[in-house]
């Protein structure tokens, strides 16, 4: 019967959901989702297979023990209860890598990592029966969270982090990490099937992390593991097996359409020498280009990117007229959807998100008014439901709304806003807002079909307040 153990994948805070999808998906329960961190069971083989498959994690942890300690004494107790024995062997180089603390009583890294290794230190040398150890083996490096005077301490099975694929030799100023790429990727409805373009494309890791999703190929197939080297935990092959079900899996004939842009002819040269070394350069066309050249004939793309936010490339004074751009070449494109990942504070300004979201709380406060005023149907108006500003995609010549198994087609933001208007309703100064920034070719009104005026009233079991 194989051993199991309980193992811990840390994450980008936020997405915990999406690296617990993937866990869920590569076939293993979880137990614990916290903040930065998944844990999961496994054995021998999840650890093989969880290094080398999951997009999102930062690393993967063997979980040896948690406990409780408000003092260093108890600390030094419970360290040295650990049965250090079943995972480090007698010439294993063991230390406290790393130890952070958060809301507890024992709050020094430095301290922490000492008293752990001298009680490591002690639970072996009974153990072993030796008085010094050469530390000339195998690594055994331990992380060590304090939360709440809880202390969980895992063994890094991983060694450099996960982000770390292999294939970025060169990069561009403040790249993004392939884990979080990887991250913001899964969580937008993208697929291979859809047009994906990155304007800002630095060293070309959204486009890579696309395309390798594209071709169903796992993220650490080019690289080594610390583990690999532990022969006392798991056995060789289980890694040459995890090696060779992805090596399997990969699709390198898939057809797709992903672009990367950069206005930087050398940052276009690495992205393409670091696509070539991921092995996915055959997918990806990179062309110098600035965003203002942002076209593309098709409907349904993506645009994903991580645009400059100040601290980098641009200076703060550039960035209205840059944001401005990106939103007016999103709006000209038909029928796309646009994620970006930015500490600039205005960026939803500039590129008229913030509309799309005024626009969502009118309708909310006009369904609720209606409602609250006797309309028993607010739908019989316009077919306003409560929805989320990703609901209402500026740019394209229809709005769409979900509301529950139904896809409902509206007409313009503008004829919704003038919809409104001419209820009469505490609601009017703000619809003549919007429709004062809905300038150029967003404002040209269309008339609405036959179907959009008159459609079929949806159940009204659907409708929530």
């Amino acid at each position: 019967m194989k051993k199991t153990f309980e193992l811990i994948a840390p994450c980008h805070f936020g997405m915990e959901a999406v690296l617990k999808r993937e866990i869920t998906d590569l076939g293993y329960d979880i137990t614990l989702v916290e903040d930065g961190r998944v844990t999961f069971i496994g054995d021998e083989e999840t650890i093989c297979r969880a290094n080398i498959f999951l997009r999102t994690a930062e690393r993967v942890l063997l979980k040896v023990g948690s406990f409780h300690a408000e003092s260093f004494e108890e600390l030094f107790q419970n360290t040295r209860s650990i049965p250090w024995e079943e995972y480090i062997p007698q010439d294993g180089k063991f230390w406290v890598a790393k130890a952070s603390s958060i809301k507890s009583k024992l709050f020094s890294p430095s301290d922490i990592q000492s008293i752990m290794k001298k009680a490591m230190v002690e639970r072996l040398k009974n153990r072993y029966g030796v008085t010094w150890f050469p530390e000339n083996g195998a690594s055994y490096p331990l992380r060590v969270f304090l939360y709440k005077d809880m202390v969980t301490v895992g063994i890094d099975t991983s060694g450099e982090s996960l982000h770390k694929r292999g294939y970025r030799t060169l990069t561009s100023k403040a790249p993004i990490t392939e884990t979080l790429a990887a991250a913001l990727i899964l969580l937008t409805p993208w697929n291979r099937d859809r047009i994906l373009v990155d304007p800002f494309c630095g060293s070309g890791t959204f486009p890579i992390e696309a395309a390798m999703m594209a071709a169903n190929m796992a993220p650490g197939m080019n690289r080594s593991f610390l583990a690999e080297e532990w022969r006392n935990v798991i056995k060789r092959k289980c890694w040459y097996e995890a090696m060779d079900e992805a090596g399997d899996l990969v699709e390198e004939d898939v057809q797709v359409d992903i672009q990367g842009y950069d206005v930087d002819g050398d940052i276009v040269k690495a992205a393409r020498s670091n696509a070539q070394s991921a092995g996915v350069d055959h997918m990806i066309h990179f062309q110098q280009r600035p965003v203002s050249a942002l076209s593309h004939p098709k409907k349904y793309g993506f645009i994903i990117s991580n645009p400059p936010y100040g601290e980098r490339i641009e200076e703060k004074e550039n960035l209205p007229a840059l944001y401005k751009e990106i939103g007016e070449r999103f709006a000209a494109l038909d029928a796309w959807s646009m994620y970006l990942i930015t500490s600039y504070e205005d960026a939803q300004k500039y590129t008229r998100w913030d509309i799309a979201a005024e626009i969502c709380s009118i309708i909310d406060d006009y369904v609720d008014f209606k409602t609250r005023t006797g309309e028993t149907d607010p739908y019989k108006e316009l077919l306003l439901a409560r929805t989320c500003a990703n609901s209402f995609r500026i740019g394209e010549k229809k709005c769409y709304v979900l509301s529950g198994d139904n896809l409902f087609v509206l007409p313009t933001l503008r004829n919704a806003m003038q919809t409104i208007i001419r209820d009469k309703t505490h609601l009017t100064e703000r619809c003549e807002a919007v429709l004062a920034d809905l300038s150029g070719p967003l404002a040209t009104p269309l008339e609405p079909t036959e179907e959009e005026l008159n459609p079929p009233p949806p159940p009204k079991k659907e409708y929530r307040l």
